[in-house]
């Protein structure tokens, strides 16, 4: 896996790296902008998938008591092709 992530990404990868699930609002704690809210959040977590899911990665999402909570894992997508 290679490392292409801004310092913000990677500091939300690392908090992901253990493989349990982490609410939303313990990785708006990975933001280093005060200001940060869930929006901005989303935008970086999509673009940590845009630059995983080429390479075959998955970050899951996981609904638990009507809440969003992400979990990192180590996981290949099958290949079709």
């Amino acid at each position: 896996m290679t490392n292409g992530f801004t310092p913000t990404q990677q500091a939300i990868v690392n908090v992901l790296n253990d493989g349990r699930l982490h609410s939303r609002e313990e990785l708006l704690l990975c933001l280093d902008d005060d200001l940060a809210d869930i929006k901005t959040l989303n935008v970086h977590l999509c673009n940590i998938r845009k630059k995983l899911t080429p390479q075959g990665y998955l970050l899951d999402c996981v609904v638990r008591n009507r809440r969003l909570h992400y979990r990192w894992t180590i996981r290949r997508v099958p290949d079709n092709g």
